[in-house]
């Protein structure tokens, strides 16, 4: 190859070598140029959202609330922040509580393990009164008066026994059967549970046992109480 073809050579090399240069350079200009447009249009938002903070933490303390956020600057040095917990909320209302259904559906329980023969006396219904009260403590008296005033209608005490034997003299017939007792309203089932608690106390058991009726022999016969029953 000649002198002069060689240097033509060399010429060419040089131009496309400062062609790729010179793209180059362009391209990488431009990502440049874009990547700044990006971080200033970052630091425009961050302004935004530091002079939103700022308002909005001004306005919480003209209105007498603490904020709970940081202030701008801080979240700028230190950009981890975990929000603290608010206060809690009011409470909501009470639940409905048990219906005269499941009262009586609760004293319906009770009987089925304290069976009555006759018409209950006032020891086996107050021991029904304290142990559905235990369970339920946040029932309230007039509720459970009238569930079990409903339960003993719909499930009245058996007849009770039969008549005593006629006068001396010529033996008489035996008397009839007497007619079922009329099962007690709530106002009656009040005052019998209020008369025996006043005279014994509401019984309160512990755990494990739950209030019952008992009929203790004492020198003066049999009494009926309400005691605590062991259930476990």
């Amino acid at each position: 190859m000649s002198r002069k073809a060689k240097r033509r050579l060399g010429d060419v090399i040089v131009a496309v070598i400062s062609a790729v240069l010179a793209i180059g350079i362009t391209l990488t200009a431009h990502r440049v140029g874009e990547q700044a447009q990006q971080l200033d249009e970052q630091s425009e938002q961050l302004d935004a959202l530091e002079q939103a903070l700022g308002d909005e933490q001004s306005n919480a303390e003209d209105h007498g609330i603490e904020p709970v956020a940081p202030p701008p600057e801080e979240l700028l040095e230190d950009p981890e922040y975990s929000p603290s917990p608010g206060p809690s909320g009011p409470s909501g209302p009470p639940g409905p509580g048990l219906s005269a259904a499941e009262i009586e559906a609760a004293f319906a329980d009770y009987f089925a393990e304290h069976p009555y023969e006759f018409e209950p006396s006032a020891a086996e219904l107050t021991a029904a009164f304290a142990s559905v009260l235990a369970d339920h403590p946040d029932l309230l008296y007039d509720q459970l008066y009238a569930a079990m005033a409903a339960y003993l209608t719909e499930h009245p005490p058996a007849p009770g026994p039969a008549g005593a034997d006629g006068q001396d003299g010529a033996d008489g017939q035996d008397g009839a059967q007497g007619d079922p007792g009329r099962p007690p309203t709530a106002e009656e089932i009040r005052a019998q549970i209020e008369a025996y608690i006043a005279e014994h106390g509401l019984p309160m058991c512990p755990e494990g046992s739950s209030p019952g009726p008992l009929t203790p022999l004492t020198t003066d016969g049999p009494v009926e109480i309400v005691g605590c029953i062991v259930t476990e």
